[in-house]
């Protein structure tokens, strides 16, 4: 099972939300990302237990904003696709 850690970066000022970053903090690199994220004034938010990889949760946790994006491609698509076919006549 691996623990990573959750960082928020900071948030502009206006800023309803800012990123959260997932980062595995089992060896030194990992460490040393940490750190540096926390002097740039990110926050630490929890953690992640998981024998997922970083990837697979990101995309987990990104599954439903993904699907909407993609229902809003299509729907812009076939929008654009009837504006050419009305003027193309």
């Amino acid at each position: 099972m691996n623990k990573y850690v959750l960082l928020q970066a900071p948030k502009a000022e206006g800023d309803y939300a800012a990123p959260i970053e997932i980062i595995d903090n089992a060896n030194a690199i990992g460490k040393g990302r940490v750190e540096d994220r926390i002097q740039a004034g990110y926050i630490h938010i929890g953690w992640i237990e998981s024998d997922l990889r970083i990837p697979e949760l990101k995309a987990g946790l990104e599954y439903y904003w993904r699907q909407r994006v993609e229902e809003a491609y299509k729907l812009f698509q076939h929008i654009a696709y009837d504006a050419s076919s009305y003027l193309m006549k």
